[in-house]
């Protein structure tokens, strides 16, 4: 399993676990790609171009609609190629509070973000303020508990615990939503604890 980029192509004929119903309202786009589809977990994106993230890395995604814009943060669960100058890439959305809740299901019925400002003469009124207020970041997690290893674990240590994990929760052993975010988690504490320079870093933070 590649440590920098894990792709994969989806099991043929495997049953979906989700969760949540995914669905592709008109008018609505987002910054990193075009959409194929959205739930109210995650998102799925197309792109002529390989991002620059890598598996499990943290993102600000930018979601338009005719009335307004939504910024969610998320996490890359996968990456394929699916011609010479396609890529398709899945993310779950994190830290989603109440309000954006709403607007995210709103977003997914009626393709804008402000369905329950409708007057009542049954039209949709001036207001376009955006929702475009970020989420509110999670603290930073313990990345040698998410690995489940101490923090003097050596370095073969920390791969073989990432590696175990990885085929636990990896998409193509046929998991959901949530195994997809423990994926995203494991990989992104993997990135972490490898790079000696980060690492440090790290342990410097916790010590604080």
């Amino acid at each position: 399993m590649p440590d920098r980029l894990i792709m994969y192509q989806g099991s043929a004929g495997r049953k979906s676990r989700r969760r949540h119903t995914r669905k592709t309202p008109q008018g609505v786009s987002c910054d990193l790609g075009e959409l194929i589809d959205l739930s109210n977990s995650g998102i799925r994106l197309s792109s002529k171009h390989k991002p620059g993230l890598q598996i499990g890395e943290l993102t600000t995604l930018n979601l338009s609609a005719p009335d307004g814009s939504l910024r969610l943060r998320a996490h890359l669960v996968w990456l394929k190629r699916i011609s010479l100058r396609r890529f398709e890439m899945g993310f779950t959305f994190i830290n989603v509070r109440a309000d954006v809740a709403v607007q995210l299901d709103s977003l997914l019925n009626t393709g804008r973000l402000h369905a329950a400002e409708q007057s009542s003469a049954g039209g949709y009124g001036t207001n376009t303020r955006s929702w475009s207020r970020p989420d509110k970041i999670a603290e930073e997690p313990d990345y040698y508990a998410v690995l489940g290893v101490s923090r003097d674990a050596s370095d073969e240590e920390i791969r073989l615990a990432f590696r175990t994990l990885a085929r636990k929760y990896h998409p193509d052993a046929g998991g959901n939503e949530a195994t997809s975010a423990e994926f995203a988690r494991t990989t992104e504490a993997y990135r972490i604890l490898r790079d000696p320079e980060l690492r440090r870093q790290f342990d410097r933070k916790r010590a604080g």
